[in-house]
């Protein structure tokens, strides 16, 4: 087992990468096999180049859940409060607004996503630019009051398309 970078999520939970004993990285393992989605939260993404090398694998291959349909992105337009959970979100940037923890941006009406501002140098793009893009945005869509929010931490987690 090693220790990620930040070894506790917000909840307390132990964050690690294991290997079997043969060093077999079993996160990789499980993603080649399409029982696993990359996820890349900051600053844990150490392993990040050889986990999507593995996941575009399983895409190619339509392994495990890259052949069911919950796995392909939903436009945002059609989400509804009820549709959370992690799910791949298509949509085109608008309304970008940046406040002193944020970068936050709307996909449809009740879809945002929030980038905090502490990882947006990741992104090496100035959030003005952002406007009028087609993005699929992967994570988890939580309902906040009337509008659902995907909160991002690393550029991986959004694929531009234009």
């Amino acid at each position: 087992m090693q220790t990620a970078l930040q070894a506790a999520d917000h909840f307390g939970r132990t964050l690690a990468y294991l290997s079997a004993d043969n060093g077999q990285d079993l996160g990789e393992s499980l993603i080649k096999k399409g029982l696993a989605v990359v996820i890349a939260i900051s600053p844990n993404t150490c392993n990040l180049e050889r986990y999507q090398k593995a996941e575009v694998f399983a895409r190619k291959q339509n392994r495990g859940i890259w052949a069911h349909p919950y796995f392909k992105p939903d436009k945002a337009s059609r989400l509804t409060l009820t549709d959370t959970g992690f799910r791949f979100v298509n949509g085109q940037i608008r309304d970008v607004r940046t406040t002193k923890k944020y970068v936050n941006f709307k996909l449809a009406d009740d879809v945002r996503v929030k980038i905090p501002v502490k990882y947006w140098p990741l992104f090496k793009q100035q959030a003005d630019q952002l406007e009028g893009r087609a993005v699929t945005v992967r994570g988890w869509v939580a309902a906040r009051g009337n509008y659902l929010q995907i909160r991002v931490s690393h550029p991986y987690m959004m694929r531009f398309r234009n």
